[in-house]
């Protein structure tokens, strides 16, 4: 269980039970847990641990995480006395806290507009990918939160709003991290698959998606062709009969609605197929980085029938316990089930 430490306050403190490390494309702060023994040998005995502090999250000498603490709690029984301490990246104040005035932003593209926002929490933000034209107009909705406002932005981008390990905001898209530096198989040397799951459904997915809008009426169209503008995409993965209708938020043309429908069969499909797999240790091969969500990544296991597919890692989870060590585990996507329609709604 050596290798965990977490540095408070200018102290560093080891002596950790359980600990639970959570980052993931769908959760921007990230998370973690630990569990923790009363005293420690050679440990002072006042323990400067408290809600509120800055912290760093530090496995194998890696930092995995770091932030703020959220919560300590104590529990104590008869022959036991333990701490328990959660936090959560510095992602967390911009996921809980509102954007206050002004409300109005003006000319500024997605990086400038993510930065002001995130300024006032200390935040930087830098780009991983094109981040297209500024936003002639953005309005923030009073009661927004920061991160609500900021990932409304990136949607209308069609890019990813995520954090880095320490204190930054990274505007990326699926995959953009590049590929892992091993592959995982059952059997290999490295990325050696200890256990693994994989779940597949047609719950939200149809044979065939219907896009409807409505297109300002103009002399070169008619009012009928203007109230109707349609397009269809096909699944032809799904058998039976399953149609779905969506009606487009703003104004569309056949073309637009045709990418809206296409958008939406891509991303069910992507999300349809989820795998977890538990590895050994927290880095990707020997020596190799801690492991990262936004890798794509090469799967081969006959048992989940993944002879090499690319999957996108959407979430990792790097745990210790005294029964099994060590672990990450990985959540894994089609890399289509992050891909981010670009264009839609409101700006």
């Amino acid at each position: 269980m050596g290798g965990v430490t977490l540095a408070v306050a200018g102290q560093v403190w080891r002596g950790w039970q359980q600990v639970s490390c959570r980052r993931a494309l769908d959760d921007f702060a990230g998370s973690w847990d630990l569990q923790v023994t009363e005293r420690w040998p050679g440990q002072p005995d006042k323990r400067e641990i408290k809600a509120g502090l800055p912290c760093a999250l530090g496995l194998d000498g890696a930092i995995a995480l770091s932030g703020y603490i959220d919560a300590v709690s104590i529990d104590e029984g008869r022959d036991s006395h333990t701490v328990r301490v959660s936090g959560r990246g510095p992602g967390g104040d911009l996921v809980d806290c509102d954007v206050l005035p002004p409300w109005d932003y003006r000319n500024l593209d997605l990086t400038a507009l993510a930065t002001k926002l995130a300024a006032p929490f200390g935040l930087t933000v830098r780009a991983e990918t094109d981040v297209g034209a500024p936003f002639e107009r953005f309005a923030i909705q009073p009661g927004e939160t920061v991160f609500t406002a900021i990932e409304r932005a990136c949607r209308l981008r069609a890019v990813l709003p995520s954090t880095d390990t320490r204190d930054g905001i990274v505007l990326t898209r699926a995959g953009a991290g590049g590929a892992a530096p091993v592959a995982l198989s059952r059997g290999g040397d490295d990325g050696t698959i200890k256990s693994a799951s994989r779940r597949t459904s047609w719950a939200e997915r149809f044979s065939e998606v219907h896009a409807r809008g409505q297109q300002e009426h103009h002399d070169e169209i008619d009012t009928e062709q203007a109230a109707g503008p349609a397009a269809v995409v096909r699944d032809g993965e799904i058998s039976r009969y399953r149609p779905k209708l969506l009606v487009a938020e703003g104004q569309g043309n056949g073309g637009t609605l045709q990418e809206r429908a296409a958008w939406q069969v891509a991303v069910a499909k992507g999300k349809a197929d989820e795998a977890t797999v538990t590895v050994q240790g927290w880095r990707a091969g020997t020596n190799g980085p801690l492991w990262q969500p936004n890798w794509t990544i090469a799967v081969t296991d006959p048992l989940l029938g993944l002879m090499g597919a690319t999957r996108l890692i959407a979430g990792v989870t790097m745990t210790v316990d005294r029964q099994g060590g060590s672990l990450t585990t990985l959540r894994l996507v089609p890399p289509e089930a992050f891909l981010l329609e670009s264009g839609g709604g409101q700006e």
